[in-house]
């Protein structure tokens, strides 16, 4: 009962200041594995967002969505990867700088924090790596479900701007076998001129 209360009072304030987190769940979070033996120095580098759920937070990124992922400079190990989130709303570009640190040796268990100038405080979101091409490097998924609110996150990311169909068709069925509700389906990033 207080469980409902609690996602009741937080889906009003978040439907009252106009900032919904997350693509909200009515049932428990499923289950997903994170990929194992995750090496971070395979994620640095320029990813595209092909698709996500849809995420009312992210409102202001629209199309032409990238996330950056470098190693901090006199960073001999790999505790985290600085991030950088760029996109655009169709007018102008906004970008978000945090970091990306695993939160179990060599897994996909991922802790992303941001903090955007005008936050008085970073935010804090965990996801995991749930698939990604071990092979070629070519595009990672991140998942994330908080059980507390029902919510629910997902991004496909490609090194390229764009993913073939049948390569995004077996990440989707993939998905489905994992216990990820797909039935509301991916919202497609824009990546068209976007250099």
């Amino acid at each position: 009962m207080n469980k409902f209360f609690v996602l009741l009072a937080f889906a009003v304030l978040s439907v009252t200041l106009g900032t919904v987190t997350c693509r909200l769940r009515f049932s428990r979070c499923p289950r997903v594995p994170a990929v194992r033996n995750v090496n971070m120095t395979e994620l640095s580098g320029t990813w595209y967002e092909i698709e996500k759920f849809d995420l009312t937070f992210e409102r202001l990124f629209r199309r032409c969505n990238i996330l950056h992922l470098s190693q901090p400079k006199n960073q001999t190990s790999f505790p985290h990867l600085n991030a950088i989130k760029l996109g655009s709303d169709g007018n102008k570009f906004f970008s978000i700088t945090g970091t990306l640190s695993q939160t179990r040796s060599r897994n996909g268990d991922m802790v992303m924090k941001f903090k955007r100038k005008s936050d008085l405080f970073a935010w804090r979101f965990h996801y995991k790596l749930v698939d990604h091409d071990s092979v070629a490097h070519q595009y990672a998924v991140f998942y994330g479900c908080s059980p507390s609110f029902g919510s629910e996150y997902l991004w496909v990311y490609s090194r390229k701007k764009f993913l073939a169909f049948d390569t995004l068709d077996d990440i989707s069925r993939r998905l489905r076998k994992m216990g990820v509700n797909m039935n509301s389906g991916l919202t497609v990033t824009d990546q068209t001129n976007c250099d």
